[in-house]
């Protein structure tokens, strides 16, 4: 997460589903900076297409028919992202956050 003055931003990365723990902490740091904003994009679940792979659907399906899609398309680290939707999102922070639904990006912000 990178600061500047009173606003944190947190770049989009693979491997989504960032996790409650890598958002505590990202959101701690920068408040112990004095952070007073925090701004964090991530891909959509909901979005039809997984924006990694550019495969439409596919991350819709069981885990299983996911996985074997993804070797099928030799894209096998794509069964390590966990996209998240607005309510996972939001889940993940400590503090109440507001999440921008861009269609194909989630924003939240503080």
């Amino acid at each position: 997460m990178k600061g500047c003055g009173s606003l944190a931003v947190a770049p989009e990365r693979r491997g989504e589903g960032l996790g409650w723990m890598l958002a505590d902490a990202a959101l701690a740091r920068a408040r112990a900076r004095g952070v007073r904003r925090v701004f964090l994009t991530t891909p959509n679940r909901w979005f039809p297409v997984e924006v990694h792979t550019r495969l439409p659907l596919v991350h819709w399906l069981p885990d299983g028919a996911a996985g074997r899609a993804y070797d099928l398309v030799r894209k096998p680290w794509a069964k390590e992202n966990h996209l998240l939707g607005p309510a996972e999102l939001r889940a993940l922070f400590p503090v109440p956050v507001r999440i921008h639904n861009l269609g194909m990006t989630l924003v939240a912000t503080t």
